[in-house]
């Protein structure tokens, strides 16, 4: 059973969605912009930057790596017992 060494960090999932949407609305803002500059078709021919696939997929890494590392952070733990460690030696300096 997984268990987490700080649960309540999981809590920074609930800023994903919102990261999401303001993306999307960026996205969609740019998509209003360039359909004001002409036909797309004809856009996406002149300007390789003019395409909204690389955005997409760029989002889409984006909020999985900030999945991840929310995760990552959050220290999961597994196993079924924690046992203390007891060391014995001479410290030498």
């Amino acid at each position: 059973m997984i268990r987490f060494g700080a649960p309540a960090l999981l809590l920074w999932w609930l800023l994903l969605p919102v990261l999401a949407v303001a993306i999307g609305l960026i996205l969609a803002h740019r998509r209003a912009v360039l359909s004001r500059l002409g036909d797309a078709v004809m856009i996406r021919r002149l300007s390789t930057s003019a395409g909204l696939e690389r955005p997409v997929i760029k989002t889409v890494l984006v909020l999985v790596a900030g999945f991840l590392l929310v995760l990552a952070w959050a220290r999961p733990q597994w196993g079924r017992i924690a046992e203390p460690v007891t060391r014995r030696g001479v410290d030498v300096v």
